[in-house]
């Protein structure tokens, strides 16, 4: 099982990349993958990203687990680039297919160019790639450049939502859920929130990602509660 235990992304790589001469001993803590159930959803105690801010470093904690909900393939972390790790492990534990269908919920496109492709299709090659040369805003590309994702839905505010039909096709299928569309400053309705909670039992995979940049982590943990059942 790959993110046994915990560790510290170091070096000018992936989200650590992120004003990275600015910060004194810059370092992101990646947490370990547990099994288990939204009641373990807790806040992390140690940095998960850092940024900085006209003249100021601002720190962000995310969540102290990554998890996987028991009997059920829903996986919740942080920083939403690891979405492509948790789409690659499902692939090889055949639970989704090449060519699957994206559903993306987030504020953000997440749909720019990294500074380098896949090269290799397995699972270690994977996760050193997700965290090393991926950060928050270019995973998409990766997966869909190897032909993991082929169709990509962008999800982006509360009207696109509301007027969402998901695709009938033989394609197994992932829905990709940022916390942030809740963040503030988004449209937030009880109509949203039931449409996305009525969405997740229709795909085969679904990933979750609780963004500590852009939402509070403790709003984000209520609102993943609101919207996944145990």
């Amino acid at each position: 099982m790959y993110y046994q235990k915990p560790f510290y992304l170091k070096g000018d790589y992936g989200n650590n990349s992120f004003s990275y001469q600015k910060r004194n001993n810059p370092k992101l803590y990646i947490p370990q993958l547990t099994e288990g159930d939204l009641d373990q959803l807790e806040i992390s105690p140690h940095i998960h990203f850092e940024v900085e801010e006209n003249g100021k470093i601002k720190s962000f904690k995310g969540i102290k687990n990554f998890i996987k909900l028991k009997n059920k393939q829903i996986y919740i972390f942080d920083n939403h680039n690891h979405a492509l790790f948790f789409w690659y492990k499902a692939y090889f534990e055949n639970i989704i297919k090449k060519n699957s269908l994206l559903v993306h919920i987030d504020q953000h496109t997440d749909m720019r160019t990294p500074d380098k492709f896949i090269k290799e299709e397995i699972l270690e090659y994977i996760r050193t790639y997700t965290n090393y040369h991926t950060n928050v805003g270019n995973f998409i590309k990766p997966a869909m450049q190897t032909g993991l994702v082929g169709e990509v839905h962008q999800i982006r505010t509360a009207y696109s939502l509301e007027n969402f039909k998901i695709p009938k096709n033989e394609n197994t299928k992932i829905l990709d859920i940022d916390i942030d569309f809740w963040a503030e400053g988004m449209e937030n309705t009880k109509t949203k929130d039931k449409i996305v909670k009525n969405m997740i039992g229709k795909f085969d995979l679904i990933t979750v990602a609780t963004s500590p940049y852009f939402i509070n982590q403790e709003k984000a943990i209520e609102k993943i509660k609101e919207i996944i059942e145990n």
